[in-house]
C-alpha cells in the first residue's frame, strides 16, 4: 500500500455514516464488497467540496489492496495513465 501513496490513511472500517454527506450505506457496502473490481468496472466519486471524496477513494483503495488487488491512483491529471503509482496487496 505504501507504493500507492494514498493521500489519506483511510479504511472502510472507519467510514462514518452519521455525518450528513448523503452516503448510501447499501451502495457503500456493495463497493466495499469489491464486486465492481471483479467485474472490471470503475467507480466515479462525485460531490461538493469537503464531503470526503478523496477519503472514500483512499478507503476503497486500501480495502482493495488488502483484498489482494493492484491499486493505481493517479495524483494529478498528468499522472494518468503513464506514471500512475501502484500498490500490490
Amino acid at each position: 500500500m505504501r507504493n500507492a501513496r494514498f493521500r489519506e490513511a483511510a479504511t472502510v472500517e472507519d467510514l462514518d455514516y452519521r455525518t450528513a454527506r448523503g452516503l448510501d450505506k447499501a451502495l457503500m457496502n456493495d463497493l466495499i464488497a469489491g464486486g465492481w473490481i471483479k467485474k472490471h468496472l470503475n467507480v466515479l466519486i462525485t460531490g461538493p467540496t469537503g464531503v470526503g471524496k478523496t477519503w472514500i477513494a483512499c478507503a476503497l483503495g486500501n480495502k482493495a489492496c488488502r483484498d489482494g488487488y493492484i491499486v493505481c491512483k493517479p495524483h494529478s491529471r498528468g499522472d494518468f495513465p503513464p506514471n500512475v503509482p501502484c500498490s500490490w496487496g
